[in-house]
């Protein structure tokens, strides 16, 4: 495996990790959201505000990333110079 192999499985996974994250933040928004049960979240409005911010991290790293690091043609392929 040669260094471009290896720095594009390494940007890949934090792509994929940013990904996973910004999933999570939008999944526990919507069940807080879909199902706003009386006392069931005591506190969902610190919930949901930690979940954006959640998401405001991932969005902008992922952004961060497709400008810096990744290919626009290819979206997995790391930018070499």
């Amino acid at each position: 495996m040669n260094k471009n192999e290896v720095s594009a499985q390494l940007i890949g996974a934090a792509f994929s990790r940013f990904e996973a994250d910004r999933q999570q933040a939008l999944s526990t928004i919507n069940l807080y959201l879909l199902n706003p049960t009386p006392g069931a979240f005591p506190n969902i409005v610190n919930d949901i505000y930690d979940n954006i911010k959640k998401l405001v991290e991932a969005d902008s790293a992922l952004v961060i990333m497709q400008k810096y690091f990744v290919d626009n043609k290819d979206n997995k392929e790391i930018i070499t110079g």
